[in-house]
């Protein structure tokens, strides 16, 4: 879904203007017409009518297959000890595409047992979404709008060396989650896992 853009030098949708930039596609139809990228992919059916398919911004690859952020946080929000959660892709060295990752805030009253998540989301989700790190943080930073920020949490990704957050990550041919330690993360950023 596009939305035209009339007068592009009075055109602004937050304070920063690099952010606002980011929002906007030139020369779509016609030299030097712009357009608003409201990030939603729609789908025609008929009688001028459209049907939501998904968010365009919110996947991510891995192992050839596309990962859709939202029907993965859709799936981890009904296990009954996730309060909050979000999901973005982030790099792995010498892998292709982005693998999984998941910030969780755990319910006050639950301890979280990652075993019984793994074999949860392993019921659930296709092997290619179950997320293979998983993040444990107090709290999930929002915007005004209440929409959760993703692009500093994909920025951190899972380096321990800048996180104090509890890392827990699923090894290739293991059968549950264990805690990121130096020694994993290390041997992760040499490419020592084939993942």
């Amino acid at each position: 879904l596009l939305g035209k853009i009339e007068d592009i030098d009075n055109f602004f949708m937050y304070k920063d203007k690099k952010a606002t930039e980011k929002k906007v596609i030139r020369n779509v139809f016609r030299k030097n017409d712009a357009y608003l990228n409201t990030g939603d992919l729609l789908k025609d059916i008929g009688y001028g009518h459209v049907q939501f398919v998904d968010r365009i911004g919110d996947t991510f690859r891995w192992k050839s297959e596309n990962v859709s952020t939202d029907q993965v946080e859709n799936v981890i929000s009904t296990y009954e000890q996730v309060f909050q959660n979000t999901v973005y892709g982030v790099k792995i060295p010498n892998t292709e595409g982005r693998a999984g990752m998941v910030s969780l805030v755990i319910k006050p009253d639950k301890d979280f047992d990652s075993n019984g998540f793994l074999s949860f989301l392993r019921k659930q989700l296709p092997s290619y979404a179950v997320p293979l790190i998983i993040r444990i943080k107090k709290n999930l930073e929002v915007t005004a709008t209440h929409k959760i920020k993703k692009g500093i949490l994909k920025e951190e990704g899972y380096n321990i060396e800048k996180i104090s957050d509890p890392i827990f990550i699923l090894l290739p041919r293991s059968s549950e989650y264990v805690r990121m330690t130096d020694e994993i993360y290390k041997g992760i950023s040499e490419g020592k896992y084939a993942f």
